[in-house]
């Protein structure tokens, strides 16, 4: 399997056991999986009453694969999903925090 593919591979993986995960104290909250059909991009929602008093609607995650690189475009928890990444085999230098300072998204890419 090429890396692209095994990129797909786990993020499709790892994206779809988030998406399984129940919200315990807020069951009016539930996930919202999206993979465009390249699968190249791979976005997590919420949606739904939080206990019944306000709607929430947002991104927990969204990542990219482009240019041979995992971006980062979002990470709303205290989860670190690079961290998890490199643990399920992407290399750290393919993960790409696109949040981060220009700078050090640069200094990233030349070092990759």
């Amino acid at each position: 399997m090429d890396k692209i593919a095994t990129y797909r591979s786990i993020l499709k993986k790892e994206f779809q056991r988030l998406a399984a995960l129940e919200f315990i104290d807020q069951p009016g909250l539930k996930h919202h999986l999206v993979i465009n059909s390249d699968e190249a991009d791979f976005i997590l929602l919420v949606t739904g009453w939080d206990r019944g008093e306000d709607y929430e609607y947002g991104v927990v995650y969204h990542v990219e694969i482009k240019d041979g690189k995992v971006w980062i475009h979002e990470d709303n928890t205290d989860y670190a999903i690079g961290d998890r990444l490199e643990e399920l085999g992407i290399p750290p230098e393919d993960i790409i925090c696109v949040y981060m300072e220009p700078d050090a998204v640069e200094k990233a890419m030349q070092a990759a």
